[in-house]
């Protein structure tokens, strides 16, 4: 049964017209009151049980929208929307068994309703299911083959559980039954970062793919009515959905701490739905603070016009809930990307991409559609843990009792686990054979048993075997996540995509990284970092060199105690936790990108690959 078959009365009709109006109007309370009395009176009328819990799930009050769809779902048990409603709210409030029956439920009453197939999915995966999570996207592009949500449902899927290729091919499916999806154009830009072996020219021709797409569906920005002193005091803008516990937060609280006063007005612009403590931290470094998650993205390039930003800094690139849709509506006359995304976004709009001289040496503009500005040393600027664990010695140059036998070189990466590929596990694999009993410890993300088995299965072929493997689980608390740094001999970085926060905290924790560097950005992070605390040799610029170096240092008891002894005072020393100096650089950067807009001069790139500055 669909919502246009069901049986509505007059005074129905009339109660579902005003709370429309308030809807309308984001009168949600209002809204609320005129369903809960139109109940009242007919507390058996389908329609307004569904809308209310259509209402509830806005206002994220899970435990009441069950509650009205479950009364729903009871009275109109064949109604696949009413089901795969309540569905949603049983996977929210994790009761992932009975989401499962409501969903097959909902897929029996209608074939093709795509949500119920997708939900079923999600639920299966939830139930660590991953051939089921499958089998559900499966059976819907049998239902419906030409559907590109589904499509993008399987290559979302892939992804979750690190099959990069899987998603990629899953995505190029979506593109051919709709080629100007900009969501999947985005998502596509996204996965390839993470995949072994791409051309560069490839990557960088899909992120430009997508700027086109988005640039086709934009009407042309609109004048700014700002003062056109170049040496005033600038109002910067930093945009992220990302201002809680997340790695955005340790590279942007020294930048947010010590901007020059005199020169920025700093203006924090939240695009999240979830705060914290960092939050709070973020929020009473800035001089403004606005919440805009819940602004729709056609609308917040006014509201930011509104606030008089001239340089707005994005720090998402195109991670989740990116507003690059916002952006490219021009929201500022001068438009930066910055940390959050290893790659150009592709946006005509965007200005400025920062970077440093290692992540993107000369001649990676020809990547990029934004104008380079190499922020001189380092383009990150990391804020430690305030109180951090002590850093211990080396495990494997520990004194042992006299019998004991000494203890074996361990490994480690802590890096998320979508960057485990094949081809790194097996370069990896190849440094464990190299050092006789030596062991690997991970840390990741592997919450579901096919991905750890994927792992474990992926060192087997390459001939390590399951006893020299360690899957650490994940821990919340970040002074127990960097005490485990204390069982690492040596870190192994990831390639292509490098890491940036796990390079930092091992460094910090006076471990030293060996890593595998690349061409494009993504893939220099590590350089950069080693660069900057004086041990670049233990960057590497092919897979036979990164294992030749990972193998010398692990075998070098006196370096590694030395290393342990002396890198948290050079991370300290650098330039990677200076963060006055690093504001002022920056800074000259926003300032020089200010003076072009003011003199009429173009912001960003004039090239043929762009031509899309601000002016």
């Amino acid at each position: 049964m669909s919502l246009s078959t069901r049986a509505i009365t007059a005074s129905t009709a009339k109660a579902l017209e005003t709370a429309t109006a308030h809807l309308a109007a984001d009168r949600l309370d209002e809204c609320e009151k005129v369903l809960l009395g139109a109940l009242r009176k007919s507390p058996r009328d389908v329609e307004l049980l569904f809308r209310l819990a259509r209402l509830l799930q806005r206002r994220k009050d899970w435990e009441r929208g069950e509650y009205f769809a479950q009364q729903a779902s009871a009275l109109a048990p064949r109604d696949a929307e009413v089901l795969e409603l309540r569905g949603r709210f049983l996977l929210v409030l994790r009761r992932f068994s009975e989401a499962i029956e409501v969903f097959r439920a909902a897929i029996a009453a209608d074939p093709k309703m795509l949500l119920a197939y997708d939900g079923l999915s999600n639920a299966r995966l939830f139930k660590d299911d991953i051939p089921g999570a499958f089998e559900a996207i499966e059976d819907a592009l049998r239902a419906v083959p030409s559907s590109e949500e589904m499509w993008a449902s399987l290559a979302s899927l892939c992804l979750q559980v690190g099959r990069v290729d899987r998603s990629l091919d899953a995505i190029e499916r979506s593109l051919m039954v709709m080629p100007s999806a900009v969501g999947r154009l985005s998502h596509k830009c996204i996965a390839m970062n993470y995949m072994p072996g791409l051309d560069p020219d490839a990557v960088f021709a899909a992120h430009k793919r997508f700027g086109d797409a988005v640039a086709a569906i934009m009407h042309p920005p609109r004048e700014f009515d700002l003062d056109h002193d170049p040496e005033r005091v600038l109002r910067v803008g930093y945009l992220s959905p990302d201002f809680n516990s997340h790695s955005v937060a340790n590279f942007i609280e020294q930048p947010l701490r010590h901007h020059d006063r005199a020169r920025v007005c700093v203006v924090g612009l939240f695009t999240g739905r979830k705060s914290d403590e960092t939050t709070a931290l973020l929020r009473g470094l800035c001089d403004e603070w606005h919440d805009v998650g819940r602004v729709a993205s056609e609308k917040l390039h006014l509201r930011i016009r509104e606030l008089k930003i001239d340089v707005l800094v994005e720090l998402s690139g195109h991670t989740a809930d990116h507003r690059l849709y916002s952006l490219a509506r021009r929201a500022a006359p001068v438009q930066v990307t910055y940390l959050g995304y290893p790659n150009t976004t592709g946006i005509h709009t965007m200005d400025v991409r920062m970077v440093d001289e290692q992540s993107d040496p000369a001649g990676a503009e020809r990547h990029a559609t934004e104008r380079l500005a190499r922020i001189p040393d380092c383009a990150w600027c990391y804020q430690p843990l305030p109180e951090s664990p002590d850093v211990h010695e080396p495990p494997s140059v520990r004194e042992t009792t006299p019998g004991e036998a000494k203890p074996p070189i361990t490994f480690g990466s802590f890096n998320m686990a979508l960057k485990l590929s094949d081809p790194l596990i097996a370069m990896w694999s190849r440094v464990l054979h190299a050092v006789p009993g030596s062991k690997m410890l991970l840390k990741c993300d592997l919450r579901l048993s096919g991905m750890r088995r994927h792992v474990l299965e992926t060192f087997a072929r390459n001939g390590i075997g399951e006893d020299r493997i360690e899957l650490a689980t994940m821990v919340k608390d970040v002074g127990e996540h960097l005490a485990m740094y204390r069982r690492v001999d040596v870190a192994l970085d990831t390639y292509p995509y490098n890491g940036t926060t796990t390079t930092c905290e091992a460094l910090w924790m006076g471990v030293p990284v060996v890593s595998r560097f690349g061409a494009v950005h993504a893939g220099r992070v590590g350089l950069s970092l080693l660069t900057n605390v004086g041990i670049a040799d233990l960057a590497a610029a092919d897979d036979d060199t990164f294992v030749s170096k990972a193998v010398s240092l692990a075998t070098d008891a006196a370096r590694l105690s030395e290393l342990r002894r002396v890198l948290r005072d050079r991370v300290r020393a650098s330039a990677i936790c200076d963060g006055p100096g690093f504001c002022r650089k920056v800074e000259a950067i926003y300032r020089d990108a200010w003076r072009r807009w003011c003199a009429g001069q173009p912001v960003g790139r004039v090239d043929d690959v762009a031509g899309m500055g601000g002016g």
